[in-house]
Order: C-alpha cells, then structure tokens, then sequence
C-alpha cells in the first residue's frame, strides 16, 4: 500500500514533531497509514475541507503552534480560500514561534 519514497513520505518524514499535515483530498486513508508505516503517529493529517481561517485556527491554542505542512501534490489544487487561510495560519504561526 506504501511506497515510502516518495516526496509525501519525505515531507512527512521531514515535518517537526506534531505539525498538521494538509493532504490533498478528503481521503485520509492513505496518508494516515502512510504516517503510522513511517512512525509519524504525531502528525495531525487534516483535509482541505478543514482548511478553512476557522478551521485552522483551532490548532492554534494558547502555548501551541504546530507547523503547517502542505502536502506537494495539494499546492496547486488549493482552493484561494484554503490558500488564504494557509497564509493566514502561517502568518499567525510566526507571530507565535
């Protein structure tokens, strides 16, 4: 079911400790066991779908910043309100860190 070389499986592999993880689509199957087959239990694998200002936001409780890692295959095929909130989430990421 894995490839596990991949550049899903080195962004995943790269990503700090805890970082949310954007996948490409509402699928979550794959990226999750992928996560689980690499040790990655920490990360939080989100859709696009919660890729909203609100909906990033709630990871960003008080004395908490996850990185926010966007999947490569999910770049392109942002919606401009999800890629808005990314740039929102990322802004207010620093300002935290």
């Amino acid at each position: 079911m894995t490839r596990r070389d991949g550049k899903t499986t080195k962004q995943m592999q790269e990503a700090p400790h805890g970082a949310l993880y954007l996948w490409v689509n509402g699928h979550l199957g794959y990226p999750k066991q992928l996560a689980r087959t690499l040790g990655r239990e920490d990360l939080v694998i989100i859709s696009p779908c919660q890729c909203t200002y609100s909906g990033l936001l709630q990871y960003l409780a008080p004395g908490s910043a996850p990185q926010l890692i966007v999947d490569h295959a999910a770049r392109s095929r942002l919606s401009t309100s999800a890629h808005e909130a990314v740039m929102a989430y990322h802004a207010k990421q620093a300002l935290r860190t």
